[in-house]
């Protein structure tokens, strides 16, 4: 049940997202370093935590499980509207060494919705990292995929992204330099 209702609310946004696109044009998307530059993403050195080792599951390598709290802030004069999922937020993440993974979770209800954070505030995510047992070298950054909302044709552009973000790595904003934890 709960299923069926998440499926009728993710395809009404799709419906009312394509009518407000033909109202109002595509959403604009972070593209320029000058707009990058009134955000920040962190990651604070001192509160990383490895959770635990785990055995070969899948793909027979071992694993660290390490816990890291992500700052995202608005240090511009505006308020930041955002797009990001109700529940698998960390899908809007990714790490510069691409054996390193951001752990997910399953989720019940998830769609996408606008999140804002005020002028000099900062917004705390706490994501788990999967870190190969043999990547012991090489320091690692966090990314995260802004997508500004610019109005509701934004969804459309956000559904997009979910599906291809390699085409939207101008939106990313790169975290400073983290060791691997041993």
């Amino acid at each position: 049940m709960k299923s069926t209702r998440c499926f009728g609310v993710f395809i009404f946004f799709i419906i009312l997202s394509s009518i407000l696109q033909t109202q109002s044009g595509n959403a604009q998307l972070i593209r320029t370093p000058g707009e990058k530059q009134h955000y920040l993403l962190t990651v604070n050195l001192n509160q990383i935590h490895s959770i635990k080792e785990v055995g070969a599951r899948y793909d027979n390598k071992k694993y660290n499980y390490v816990m890291i709290n992500v700052l995202l802030s608005n240090i511009s004069k505006d308020t930041l509207k955002y797009l990001n999922m109700t529940c698998s937020w960390n899908e809007a993440f990714t790490t510069s060494n691409k054996a390193i993974k951001i752990a997910g979770w399953s989720c019940d209800s998830n769609f996408p919705t606008v999140y804002a954070i005020p002028p000099g505030v900062s917004k705390t995510f706490t994501i788990t990292l999967e870190i190969p047992k043999e990547q012991q070298t090489n320091n690692f950054r966090v990314g995260f995929y802004l997508i500004k909302f610019r109005g509701y044709s934004a969804f459309l552009d956000f559904d997009k992204f979910l599906h291809s973000k390699k085409s939207y790595e101008n939106c990313l904003l790169w975290s400073n330099e983290i060791p691997i934890p041993k």
